[in-house]
């Protein structure tokens, strides 16, 4: 494919844009069902590579020529590209008829055009800004996402973010937490039991491959496990809490981390979980009623002001988890890459801002806020942290970390906790 075509040119402007058109996902899934990709179930994370390979292959014309030397003068016209996106959709349907094949064979591990040697001399190269663009375009992440990259590497080390990149094209396993520490092996030898065999244990958490069918299990139907992520586990743990405290957790997007929230309060504390979307409460609310659970005060709040609906107020502890760009669940859910648009880290750092100057007002003295975002743009995480310290006197904060991935299979998390002076 020569970058200097016209179809490829409004392509890369597409990417520079930094948003995808809505109809993407409809457009490419449309042709890997005619490819009969999508009669495969075992195939199916294919497509979702394949998704990410449009953004890559489209990327790598504007890097990688066939003697894999960068063209200056092509990258900075086509950044310089700007079209209407519904003409960047038409280009897309013209263009990707001739992309998607290329996708579907570097989905399925083949690549006859040498395209992943050129980007791995790329990757290698001195430039940083080029060699972080083909970091990603291997990694299926867009290009809008270098800035975002380049900051975490400042904050976490280059070889670090390399090898969380190297991950996000791996399917992490499916991790369960086991509720009662003392029946690990119990639980454990009946999964297996069960056909359903341990690859990884980390305390009272089992790893089983990612398509095992926990839910149907025995330990699952008598509820002695809970599907959960490492990460969200360690998060569940992170926030100190003493017998009869009262909890609040600001999003109910993670049911796994309420129902873990729960257990560790015990009869003795209280919780409450707030959401700015009725939908996702009243999932939660009939997750929470087919589990048995009871006592969990729910509420909306839509994230701007003090919540209205809190009797519980002041708070020993408070849990900040909000949704965000989720990049730390991209190994999860490899479309969502294509769909975190540029502005994204910038939007949801303003709406972090405003929970944790909600959670802190409510919060007792000598109580918690644990920041805690399924993220790692240093944008949503870390200057978050800064920007809260330095306009709330009276806090401070335990080293913020990252938990999971890369040093663990699992997703990633960002976890900062808070103190506010007794």
């Amino acid at each position: 494919m020569n970058p200097e075509d016209p179809e490829p040119a409004a392509v890369a402007a597409w990417l520079a844009a930094g948003a995808i058109p809505p109809a993407l996902d409809r457009f490419v899934t449309g042709h890997a069902r005619d490819s009969g990709i999508l009669a495969e179930p075992r195939r199916v994370a294919a497509v979702a590579q394949a998704l990410d390979g449009v953004a890559g292959w489209a990327t790598t014309a504007l890097f990688a020529r066939s003697s894999s030397r960068v063209n200056r003068a092509s990258v900075e016209a086509f950044a310089a590209t700007q079209r209407h996106p519904r003409d960047l959709f038409r280009a897309l349907r013209s263009v990707g008829p001739r992309l998607l094949p290329a996708c579907l064979e570097l989905a399925r591990g083949e690549d006859p055009g040498g395209t992943r040697e050129a980007l791995l001399a790329l990757s290698n190269g001195e430039d940083p800004v080029v060699r972080w663009q083909a970091l990603l375009v291997r990694a299926g992440v867009p290009p809008w996402h270098v800035p975002a990259v380049a900051a975490r590497a400042e904050r976490s080390g280059e070889a670090w973010t390399r090898r969380w990149l190297d991950m996000l094209n791996r399917r992490p396993p499916r991790w369960v937490r086991v509720v009662d520490a003392r029946r690990v092996a119990a639980v454990r030898a009946t999964l297996a039991d069960e056909g359903l065999n341990v690859l990884d244990r980390v305390g009272n958490a089992l790893a089983l491959r990612p398509d095992a069918a926990v839910a149907r299990s025995r330990p699952a139907r008598e509820g002695l496990l809970e599907v959960q992520s490492l990460a969200s586990q360690w998060v569940g743990e992170a926030v100190p809490l003493r017998p009869e405290a009262k909890l609040w957790l600001t999003h109910a997007g993670r049911p796994d981390l309420v129902m873990h929230l729960h257990a560790r309060l015990g009869a003795t504390g209280a919780l409450w979980v707030t959401d700015p979307a009725p939908p996702r409460l009243a999932s939660l609310r009939r997750r929470l009623a087919r589990a048995g659970v009871s006592g969990v005060r729910t509420a909306l709040w839509d994230g701007l002001g003090a919540p209205r609906d809190l009797a519980g107020a002041p708070f020993d502890a408070v849990v900040v988890d909000p949704t965000g760009g989720q990049t730390g669940a991209w190994r999860q859910a490899p479309d969502a890459r294509l769909r975190a648009a540029a502005a994204v880290p910038r939007r949801a750092a303003s709406r972090s801002a405003t929970a944790l100057a909600a959670a802190a007002a409510v919060t007792a003295p000598g109580g918690v806020v644990l920041f805690a975002p399924g993220c790692l743009w240093v944008a949503e995480t870390d200057d978050v942290v800064d920007h809260f310290l330095a306009t709330h006197p009276g806090w401070s904060a335990d080293s913020p970390r990252l938990l999971g991935a890369p040093e663990y299979d699992t997703d990633t998390h960002f976890a900062a906790l808070l103190r506010r002076d007794g």
